[in-house]
């Protein structure tokens, strides 16, 4: 990894909801379906994590690997959040 820029070794992942094929380019992404994005958002934040609602909001390294963990008990309880909401979504989130 030496010599490489930090963007070509980093992860970087969105999460649309109501999309059956994977993401291509920004008209697809926004064919989203946004009362489940704002779900989503509402359940991470009201467990204590923020999520940016932009594709470029960059990412970040500062996070301990107990944030992390909190982060994705957050995101857990907000897919829930998702799946009660919406439980006749044409899309399924079992693989969430």
């Amino acid at each position: 990894m030496e010599g490489r820029s930090p963007s070509k070794n980093a992860l970087c992942f969105g999460i649309y909801f109501g999309l059956k094929d994977a993401v291509q380019n920004y008209r697809h992404a926004a064919r989203q379906n946004h009362a489940m994005l704002l779900t989503f958002i509402a359940g991470s934040i009201r467990r204590g994590v923020y999520f940016h609602v932009s594709a470029h909001h960059g990412y970040s390294a500062a996070h301990s690997e107990a944030d992390l963990d909190r982060a994705l008990e957050a995101i857990a309880g907000a897919i829930g959040d998702v799946r009660q909401a919406f439980p006749d979504s044409r899309y399924s989130l079992s693989d969430l």
